[in-house]
C-alpha cells in the first residue's frame, strides 16, 4: 500500500505502468470454441449444456455489441470451459483457488476475479482498463497500473489462457509520467486506498462524499463529481474550524472557510495546493457552468479531496 499513498500524493513522481496491445476477437473466438468443443463430451450434463451455451454466446458476440458488453460474455464462456474436469490448469487457476481435499483429491472453489478486460481493484494495486474497438472484432487495449508488480500480474491473467496469449499484439509498454497518463488511473487508486483499513479513521460521511465523487467520476458525470469532493473538503475544513474555534463554522464559499482555517492552522503547502485544486474545479463547475468542464477539471477535484482527507486522518 506504501506505493499507492505515494502515489496518491504525488502521481507524476511515482509514474504509472502503461501496456498497450490489440486483441482479435475473431481469433480468440475460433480458438476458444475448439478448447470448448474439446471438454464439451466430459463432465456432467449441465456442465456440457453449459459448454454449448457459451458457444452460442461465443458466436454471436459481435451482436451484442450494443445490449450486452462482448467481453462479459467473452469471460462467461472462459469461466464454463474452466469449471470442466480436466481442463487446462492455467485457466482454472485464473478463477479458483486448487486445495487438497480429505481424498487426497485436488478440489477446486473460492472464485476469483481475474483483471482481464474490465478495471479492478486488487489487494495492494489497481488495473485500469480502456479498450476501443478498432475494427468490427479487433479492439484496442489499454491497460495502466501503478506498480510493476500489479502489470507483471495481469499480463500473467491474459496468457493463461492460450487463445488470448495467441491473439494479444503488444504495441507499447513503458513506464509513464506525463501527466495525461499519470492521472487516469487516480479515482480507482483512491476507490482503493478508501477499502484498505489505513483509512479506518475517516469519518463514514467523509467517506461517503469521496466515494460518491468517484462513481460520477466513473460514470463520466464530472460536474456532480467535482461537487461532492469540494463537498468533502468543506466538511474538513468545517471540522478543523470548530475544533479550533469550538464554535460552528460558518456558512460561507469553501474558499472563504479555507481563509479562516489557515489562521488556526499552518497547512503545508502542498496541502494548501490541493485544497486549491479542488475549489478552482469547484468554481469552474459551479459559477462558470455554462462551460463544460472536463475529467481532468474532476480528477483535480478529487486529488485535492484526497490529499486534504488523509493529511487529516493522519494529523488529527
Amino acid at each position: 500500500m506504501e506505493t499507492i499513498l505515494k502515489y496518491l500524493r504525488n502521481p507524476m513522481q511515482v509514474g504509472v505502468h502503461n501496456i498497450v496491445f490489440t486483441l482479435d476477437l475473431s481469433e480468440v473466438i475460433e480458438s476458444l470454441k475448439k478448447l470448448a468443443e474439446q471438454y464439451a463430451t466430459t463432465g456432467s450434463q449441465f456442465r456440457r449444456e453449459r459448454i454449448e451455451e457459451a458457444l452460442e454466446r461465443l458466436q454471436h458476440i459481435p451482436a451484442y455489441g450494443h445490449s450486452e458488453d462482448p467481453f462479459d460474455i467473452l469471460t462467461s464462456a472462459i469461466l464454463q470451459i474452466a469449471m470442466v474436469p480436466g481442463s487446462p490448469k492455467e485457466i482454472r487457476d485464473l478463477f479458483f483457488t486448487e486445495v487438497e481435499g480429505e481424498s487426497q483429491t485436488m478440489l477446486y472453489f473460492h472464485r476469483k476475479h481475474p483483471p482481464l478486460f474490465h478495471s479492478t481493484t486488487m489487494a495492494e494495486d489497481i488495473v485500469l482498463v480502456e479498450k476501443t474497438r478498432v475494427e468490427k472484432r479487433e479492439w484496442l487495449f489499454n491497460a495502466t497500473t501503478i506498480g510493476d508488480a500489479a502489470m507483471s500480474f495481469y499480463k500473467g491473467c491474459l496468457q493463461a489462457v492460450p487463445s488470448i496469449k495467441d491473439s494479444m499484439k503488444v504495441r507499447k509498454e513503458q513506464k509513464r509520467f506525463s501527466s495525461r497518463f499519470v492521472y487516469r488511473p487516480y479515482p480507482l487508486s483512491v476507490r482503493l486506498w478508501l477499502k484498505h483499513d489505513i483509512s479506518i479513521a475517516m469519518p463514514t460521511d467523509l467517506k461517503a462524499f469521496l466515494k460518491s465523487a468517484i462513481d460520477s467520476y466513473l460514470d463520466s458525470q464530472w460536474r456532480t463529481s467535482i461537487v461532492l469532493s469540494a463537498i468533502a473538503v468543506e466538511s474538513v475544513l468545517a471540522d478543523l474550524y470548530e475544533e479550533k474555534r469550538k464554535t460552528p463554522a460558518p456558512d460561507v464559499p469553501l474558499g472563504n472557510l479555507f481563509d479562516e482555517v489557515k489562521k488556526d492552522i499552518n497547512f503545508p503547502s502542498e496541502i494548501s495546493a490541493a485544497v486549491d485544486a479542488t475549489n478552482n474545479a469547484r468554481i469552474a463547475a459551479v459559477h462558470r457552468s455554462r462551460f463544460p468542464v472536463s475529467d481532468r477539471d474532476a480528477v483535480n477535484a478529487l486529488f485535492g479531496a484526497t490529499n486534504l482527507a488523509m493529511y487529516y486522518c493522519e494529523q488529527f
